[in-house]
């Protein structure tokens, strides 16, 4: 099954479409209702969502996905609650716009993008009802985008799955049961995060099979 690969949205396809191309750097994204997450940049496609935090995560959106319906929470900054609350509240103070409050605590895309699907007109914040100004908080903290799908094993960068560690000798990847018989990297049920322990993982396992071959002359 996929470990470590893309997800499509067609919220994402619709409602953000603005966004595609650009990403978000160093945000915790977490599924809904669970303590799952992961921390890294998240990048906006023309088919969904990708980039090392969704990578890193998609494991676990794809095992959630067999029994209920997956709800992303990706925040539009790397700002804390207290942080955007602090913004908020000198921006009441000063009276200024709500899209310059919004463009101090994300970018200048989102921040507009935020006003026209929340149908809010660019006045003086004490203008804007508490209502529409906590939508645009929550919006900041954790926009809720649903996952449709995630690309499947042909397409994965990393599987995860294959022959129990249990069943191999660690130092020369040789089956247990089967004399002769060796698995190396994806066939083993052995897999890490994308940033180069896959990759590892594959070449110990082969050098580690091929030395024990050489040595018994097969």
């Amino acid at each position: 099954t996929p470990a470590e690969t893309h997800i499509y949205s067609k919220q994402v396809v619709k409602e953000l479409s603005l966004l595609q191309g650009s990403s978000l750097k160093n945000v915790v994204v977490k599924i809904k209702g669970t303590n799952k997450k992961a921390t890294g940049d998240v990048l906006f496609t023309h088919f969904g969502l990708s980039g090392p935090a969704i990578m890193h995560l998609s494991e676990d959106i794809y095992d959630c996905l067999q029994n209920q319906k997956v709800i992303l929470q990706i925040p539009f900054g790397s700002l804390s609650r207290s942080e955007v609350e602090d913004f908020f509240n000198k921006s009441r103070t000063k009276n200024i716009s709500i899209l310059k409050t919004l463009e101090q605590c994300t970018t200048k895309r989102i921040a507009n993008l935020l006003l026209e699907k929340g149908k809010i007109q660019n006045k003086k914040i004490n203008e804007i009802s508490k209502n529409a100004i906590q939508k645009l908080k929550d919006a900041l903290l954790g926009y809720e985008i649903t996952v449709d799908l995630v690309q499947d094993v042909t397409k994965a960068f990393v599987n995860k799955g294959g022959i129990s560690t249990k069943e191999l000798s660690p130092k020369s990847m040789e089956a247990k049961r089967i004399s002769n018989l060796y698995c190396i990297g994806e066939t083993v049920d052995l897999h890490g995060p994308i940033g180069g322990y896959n990759i590892t993982i594959a070449l110990s396992t082969a050098v580690a099979a091929a030395k024990n071959i050489i040595k018994n002359n097969l």
